[in-house]
């Protein structure tokens, strides 16, 4: 990978994500700080349960925010450093395609696996979408780069390991969006080239379509079945039952229910929720078929409540 100041100066579609970062952050701090739930939430940060509602363009717009400066700087840095090679080998608009394909990719995965309770914000998937692009094009001409092109996408390999091993131990960290950036960076390198090239593509090429139409269909499927994965649907219950939101949650819980009905879980959830919205004697029999069919924390949790004395 090149690292002279020109080159870098050429990539002018890097320069433009880094600057449309910058100004997105800087409106997050104007408007009343990025690490403010609420005001990341206005922007168009990832939240699963605003998407499961349609909120779709979420999955966009959430990779162009960062939760504070740090983060920024990390990503900012990332792409400043791999973005200009990316670029040079595939192209300004490709590039873009690519960096937009594995940032939505990344933001589709996160929907589907991190709590729905949690927001996220961040171009660090689309960062390992480019990582991605770049150890593709190396693969695919290992005939012109040999042994140098097996280096780098070594090096890559390494790096990509690093932050993934880095992210399962540091709390915060959205790994969900780094393996999804990647996986989907991977496949749009391979989609975005219509017919055979002398970048080495042959084969692949030739299946622009089904390729193409491969990534739709999987952001679909991820998108599908969060919408439907009873986790993401009770942890919304969850939420709304935390802010005191009683009878959304109660319409949620009835829906997980009904499709769950041997859930102990659940029934916890709407014991103590029909206990604090009516009275306690209205979630007694929840409770009981919490201790029942529930798990063991799930039991004792409800044991509990059940044992408690009336206030």
């Amino acid at each position: 990978m090149e690292m002279s100041s020109s080159f870098r100066n050429k990539s002018k579609m890097v320069w433009l994500i880094l600057i449309f970062n910058g100004i997105a952050f800087v409106m997050l701090m104007l408007a009343g700080g990025s690490t403010d739930p609420d005001v990341l939430i206005r922007f168009g940060a990832l939240s699963s349960n605003l998407i499961s509602e349609g909120q779709y363009w979420r999955l966009i717009t959430c990779i162009f925010l960062h939760a504070n400066l740090m983060h920024l700087g990390v990503n900012a840095f990332s792409l400043f450093i791999f973005g200009p090679t990316a670029e040079k080998f595939f192209g300004r608009i490709k590039f873009l395609l690519i960096y937009l394909i594995a940032g939505i990719g990344g933001s589709a995965t996160s929907y589907v696996f991190i709590d729905p309770r949690s927001i996220g914000v961040g171009a660090s998937g689309a960062v390992f979408g480019v990582l991605g692009s770049i150890a593709v094009y190396y693969y695919l001409n290992n005939h012109i780069y040999g042994k140098y092109g097996r280096g780098m996408m070594a090096g890559i390999g390494m790096i990509v390991l690093l932050n993934l091993g880095f992210g399962f131990t540091v709390e915060g960290v959205d790994n969900w969006a780094h393996i999804g950036g990647l996986l989907f960076g991977i496949l749009g390198t391979f989609a975005l080239q219509k017919q055979k090239s002398e970048l080495g593509f042959g084969v692949f090429g030739v299946y622009f379509f089904r390729i193409m139409i491969l990534a739709i269909i999987l952001i679909g499927v991820l998108i599908f079945v969060a919408r439907d994965n009873p986790v993401n649907n009770l942890n919304k219950a969850q939420t709304f039952f935390e802010e005191k939101k009683y009878e959304m949650s109660i319409n949620q819980l009835e829906k997980v229910l009904d499709k769950n009905p041997d859930w102990g879980k659940a029934y916890l959830l709407r014991g103590k929720l029909l206990g604090e919205y009516i009275n306690e004697s209205a979630g007694k029999d929840d409770l009981i078929k919490a201790a029942y069919l529930g798990d063991k924390n799930t039991r004792t949790e409800a044991i509990r409540l059940l044992s408690a004395p009336n206030k």
